[in-house]
């Protein structure tokens, strides 16, 4: 949707931005639009412009927000006090009234503005796979009742620390799907964004047949290895048998030769085994899967 689509969305529809910190998008928050209420999180106060017509790189908040996220315990952000200027700034901030509730672990007497987010009710409706407060705050957000909701300033890569809160935010997203709420992301978010298996990620199928394979050569090498054993024990017998009975001595050579033939089949599939290995190795770390 565009620009126009998206202010006309908001007038019919009860609608929500939540805004983070990648610099990708978060500029992007209509901060102008008073048809949409906007939730922000931790010290994003921090960086408010005088209006939204002000905003910079450091300055990207348009205007005060609807409700704020804080869900750190209250024993964290003591002991964050005095870290930096930035934390003694945050404390200083949440120790004063708000007109906006700030969602927090519970209810503090040193926070005016503190509300006790319902953690339990949520457990209860969508378990407990809460990674980031972008979770928290889009379970919020369906119990809430709200129709639209538009996401900014997430991105969750794979290359930054971030990472492991992506499964948590999609996995929401979906459920506000699934509760019939319309999610707007910007093109440049790379949320629910992903190949699509057996179509254009090739490389996942190819991955398979690699990993598909690793089972398949450990069952040939244990047949190998068991016929090898059973040849090496019947071939010592045969060389006692063959002192008392030299005629045997052609089946004794042929035998030998079974055996080395079988020798020279495990040292082969070994190094199927191995180049197999190397091949996933080389194969995670092109596509870099290892990390994800």
């Amino acid at each position: 949707m565009d620009a126009l689509q998206l202010a006309e969305v908001r007038k019919n529809k009860r609608s929500l931005a939540i805004t983070g910190f990648a610099s990708t998008s978060r500029h992007l928050t209509p901060w102008k639009d008073p048809n949409i209420k906007i939730w922000l999180l931790n010290k994003s106060h921090l960086h408010s412009a005088e209006s939204p017509d002000k905003i910079t790189e450091d300055k990207w908040v348009g205007r005060e927000a609807d409700a704020y996220f804080q869900l750190h315990p209250l024993s964290y952000l003591k002991k964050c006090v005095g870290q930096s200027e930035g934390d003694r700034q945050h404390w200083d901030w949440m120790c004063q009234p708000h007109k906006f509730p700030i969602y927090c672990y519970d209810k503090y007497a040193e926070f005016p503005a503190s509300v006790k987010y319902p953690l339990e009710d949520m457990y209860k409706r969508f378990g407990k796979f809460f990674t980031s407060t972008f979770a928290f705050q889009a379970a919020l957000a369906i119990t809430q009742g709200f129709e639209h909701v538009e996401v900014y300033g997430f991105d969750m890569n794979n290359d930054t620390e971030y990472r492991e809160q992506r499964d948590s935010a999609e996995y929401f997203m979906g459920f506000m799907q699934d509760s019939g709420i319309s999610v707007y992301l910007p093109p440049v978010c790379p949320l629910l964004h992903g190949k699509i298996y057996a179509f254009n990620s090739v490389e996942i199928g190819l991955r398979q047949l690699y990993e598909f394979r690793t089972p398949k050569l450990k069952a040939d090498l244990g047949g190998a290895t068991a016929t090898f054993n059973q040849l090496s024990g019947y071939l010592q017998n045969m060389k006692e048998t063959v002192k008392t009975k030299p005629e045997m001595q052609p089946q004794l050579v042929q035998r030998q030769k079974e055996l080395d033939e079988q020798g020279k089949i495990i040292y082969e599939l070994q190094g199927a085994m191995k180049e197999n290995k190397e091949a996933l190795a080389i194969f995670d770390k092109f596509y870099n899967l290892s990390s994800q």
